[in-house]
């Protein structure tokens, strides 16, 4: 996985000067890029996952630009100008990388700005958190998103018959 490299200031700056894409000059200033960029400049959300993203889909080059069509298809368009689409598995690669603290959760808004901590920049649940709200982290989701099985977290805790060894009450446990 990347790391992370999500520019907030540099978004706020093309929101704020009401630039019609994040490729628009301004005054040379740095452009946003990478994928929290855009989805913060769009205020999208990540694309619903397709058969044809099983891989991780075409080579992203270092002068390639993405963009949003007008119907809201993310699209990347390379050094010749030929445009193409994005899977998901390429967009996936630039989010934040998941860490052992996830587990706790999103710190709250106001804890962040007491450390003098920008929220996308944090960890994993503070990109995703929404403002005002906190979450926990779900380790299916992140185990997914590390390259390990499907039942990773929970094949310890289930019989050969492939059942939970005891109930333990979650909501997620088999009744």
């Amino acid at each position: 996985m990347a790391t992370e490299i999500h520019h907030p200031e540099r978004v706020h700056k093309w929101k704020q000067a009401h630039a019609p894409s994040l490729h628009s000059q301004l005054k040379g200033e740095k452009k946003p890029n990478g994928l929290s960029d855009f989805l913060d400049f769009y205020g999208m959300l990540l694309p619903t996952p397709v058969a044809s993203d099983a891989g991780v889909g075409a080579v992203m080059g270092k002068n390639d630009k993405i963009i949003v069509t007008p119907k809201g298809k993310v699209r990347k368009i390379n050094q010749k100008g030929h445009v193409w689409s994005v899977g998901l598995g390429r967009m996936a690669e630039l989010l934040p990388t998941p860490t052992a603290r996830d587990w706790k959760g999103a710190a709250s808004p106001e804890s962040l700005e007491k450390r003098g901590r920008i929220p996308e920049k944090n960890s994993l649940p503070d990109f995703f958190a929404r403002t005002g709200k906190s979450f926990q982290l779900n380790p299916l989701f992140v185990a997914e998103m590390m390259g390990f099985p499907p039942d990773w977290t929970v094949s310890p805790f289930l019989g050969e018959d492939r059942h939970p060894l005891k109930d333990t009450g979650t909501l997620s446990s088999p009744r």
